[in-house]
């Protein structure tokens, strides 16, 4: 900027604009899914510690941080390839080339599918040693992680087709689709589960809640690719 406002030969000036508040708007809609998956998440891990709280104790508070940790870990791989390819999308999406977008979204499932099926393994196969990094202080905690980390773990094979999946209808300019899925993942599916499945099963139901949920989700996601196919051509 500094370099801009002082005498150069550069043919690029800094001048002054105004604010187009439709186009404004727009990207405040369609980016709506991406808050909502923010405020979402604070919600949800309210009502996790108070099922937990209920159940288990502090110790279930310790056991669900881990996972929090570890999930975070995660998530930020899908949410960085989502991030990546979207603009891609958009621009072909733009250039009206429904080729080139229909093979970036075979080639995503693909590369999602296949880092789910590695990173479920991982966090599977490594739950004690990842588990141990935490609570390793205490014995019985870590088994209670290590169990229920095995289980959390499996909702990496779905939790990137799903934030790939708002990401997509995100860079397609449909703000509405992108929002729904955002807003029955966490709002609806987890917070539901959550708060549900641990009248029927116990304290084995919270650890299952994030998995039944990541999977709903993804059968709505799955009806939204299949609804609109031939509107957005891939």
């Amino acid at each position: 900027m500094v370099y801009f406002c002082c005498h150069n030969t550069s043919t690029l000036r800094l001048v002054r604009t105004a604010v187009e508040w439709p186009i404004v708007r727009q990207a405040c809609s369609n980016g709506f899914s991406e808050m909502l998956t923010s405020l979402s998440a604070s919600v949800l891990g309210i009502l996790y510690n108070l099922q937990l709280m209920d159940y288990l104790g502090a110790d279930g508070i310790a056991a669900y941080g881990v996972m929090l940790y570890a999930n975070g870990i995660f998530e930020s791989i899908y949410f960085g390839y989502a991030m990546g390819v979207s603009p891609l999308i958009s621009y072909h999406f733009g250039a009206q080339n429904s080729g080139e977008v229909r093979n970036l979204f075979y080639k995503s499932l693909a590369v999602i599918g296949v880092s789910g099926m590695v990173l479920t393994f991982f966090a599977s196969f490594f739950a004690a040693d990842i588990s141990r990094c935490f609570v390793g202080y205490d014995p019985e905690l870590w088994k209670m992680t290590e169990k229920a980390f095995s289980i959390y773990a499996l909702s990496f094979l779905f939790l990137g087709f799903n934030t790939f999946g708002f990401s997509f209808f995100t860079a397609l300019n449909n703000g509405r689709v992108s929002a729904a899925i955002s807003l029955l993942r966490i709002l609806v599916f987890q917070s539901g589960a959550v708060l549900l499945l641990p009248l029927f099963f116990g304290v084995g139901g919270i650890w299952w809640s994030v998995v039944i949920a990541e999977m709903s989700a993804l059968a709505f996601v799955v009806l939204c690719w299949r609804r609109y196919r031939r509107q957005y051509g891939y």
